[in-house]
């Protein structure tokens, strides 16, 4: 097992993940926005089946898949959020929830965003603990130029 797992780190990962995108309500959001799901479920394995991991080239593949799926939300979910929880102003249905309902859509639709970045800043931080290896480093930079 890679020492990295058992870290508070790593842990924090698998929380943050798990209340962001392993959450009840995000599938719903998903299916709105055509956003293929199976990635995440796929990354959802990985982390239960985690302490069983031998080699630091898988957990930066499937980190490297949860980037991209971080990005995917951000061009697909995210400009549409408010219209895909029915809390736009703009939405003719908007009124037909309760408060509850409104409050708890408007907490998603402001903490998602962050909940992202801060996967995204734990995603940085576990690879910089990792040690390095060339070929991993010569994949950083080809997937990094790929994002700009």
């Amino acid at each position: 097992m890679l020492k990295i797992v058992n870290s508070p780190l790593f842990s924090r990962l698998c929380q943050l993940f798990q209340g962001t995108l392993d959450s009840a309500w995000f599938p719903l959001i998903a299916e709105q926005s055509h956003l293929d799901l199976s990635a995440i479920r796929q990354f959802r394995q990985f982390l239960s089946d985690s302490k069983y991991l031998e080699s630091h080239r898988e957990l930066v593949e499937k980190l490297t898949e949860l980037e991209k799926i971080i990005f995917k939300i951000r061009h697909l979910v995210i400009p549409h959020l408010k219209e895909y929880l029915q809390i736009s102003p703009l939405n003719p249905n908007a009124s037909s929830l309760d408060e509850e309902e409104v409050l708890l859509r408007r907490c998603i639709a402001y903490t998602l965003p962050y909940n992202l970045a801060e996967l995204l800043a734990l995603i940085s931080i576990i690879r910089q603990n990792l040690p390095s290896d060339p070929v991993l480093e010569a994949s950083f930079q080809m997937l990094a130029q790929s994002h700009i």
